[in-house]
């Protein structure tokens, strides 16, 4: 069903890359902690974007990453050993772990207490990963448990970095960061740590905006739940009083104009540097995906 699509995959995942014989995990309580995760997410009713669906769909865009041909075998499934495609499967579920459907930003300016507790600073993605690390711990999901110390300490520390680094205002930062590391000769090489991280870093960052490229109609369901995520946002600021964040006033903004401008300012220029290193998701992800919806989109509000 819908509500355990995201558990589905993860798992369907971690059978398909033979990731239990490979690391020595613990295959039942891998599909409890799936589970757990899978539980905390909101009612489509209460957060319409970010939930189960939206892991599912990072899921299904880092697989089919990992799976295209590339003409000279070295697509992004040659620089990725096993602990990195398990860290990049487990992203998506962290990144939407309990999402309260609001910001960062709106988390800090209403003084909530999880912005208090991790002083403002990633509070979504403190907040998830600690979550989550106390799922991993517990006895009945602690599917690391026959994996050595090193491993662990490992599979945290990177996990760590790749959900910290997928805030949105770190988005610029990590673009610029992507296309200074593609223009070096000896990018990407799987030797060396900070090279994987970048590498993992902009494919959890890519799944997280894939829906840009979706094909048009499910594009227009993804970006229609985007906006009126925003506005909901912008209707319960109003209510309590604070400035509405921009995007987020449902009484100002037009849901086409903001759904293209994030697309050109967001989606395209991360599409592209990702692409420019793996040319062989280009067609899909930018000719036939976002570039296409922008067109349409540009086409509607003329």
């Amino acid at each position: 069903t819908a509500d355990h699509i995201s558990q589905s995959i993860f798992m369907k995942l971690v059978i398909h890359y033979d990731l239990v014989r490979f690391l020595k995990l613990d295959f039942d309580k891998m599909f409890a902690f799936s589970s757990a995760i899978q539980k905390s997410y909101r009612p489509a009713s209460q957060v319409l974007f970010h939930g189960g669906l939206h892991a599912a769909d990072m899921l299904q865009c880092i697989h089919y990453c990992l799976q295209k041909p590339h003409q000279d075998s070295r697509g992004l499934g040659f620089f990725m050993d096993n602990l990195d495609k398990l860290v990049a499967f487990c992203a998506p579920l962290v990144i939407n772990y309990a999402h309260p459907g609001v910001s960062n930003a709106f988390l800090c300016r209403t003084r909530h207490p999880r912005a208090i507790r991790y002083n403002d600073r990633f509070v979504l993605q403190n907040y998830n990963l600690a979550a989550c690390f106390e799922v991993a711990n517990q006895p009945e999901s602690a599917f690391l448990s026959h994996a050595d110390r090193e491993f662990n300490e490992a599979w945290r520390m990177m996990l760590i970095a790749i959900v910290l680094r997928s805030d949105i205002s770190s988005h610029y930062e990590e673009l610029g960061l992507l296309q200074t590391k593609i223009a070096a000769p000896d990018f990407p090489d799987p030797t060396q740590l900070e090279h994987r991280l970048m590498l993992l870093s902009a494919t959890v960052r890519l799944a997280e905006v894939s829906w840009g490229c979706r094909p048009q109609p499910t594009f227009k369901r993804w970006a229609n739940l985007m906006v009126e995520q925003l506005f909901m946002q912008g209707d319960l600021e109003k209510q309590i009083g604070v400035p509405v964040s921009p995007f987020c006033d449902r009484e100002i903004v037009s849901k086409p104009r903001c759904q293209v401008s994030f697309l050109l300012v967001v989606v395209n220029p991360f599409v592209a540097a990702f692409c420019a290193q793996f040319d062989n998701v280009k067609k899909e992800l930018v000719d036939e995906g976002c570039e296409a919806n922008q067109a349409v989109l540009q086409t509607a509000i003329r």
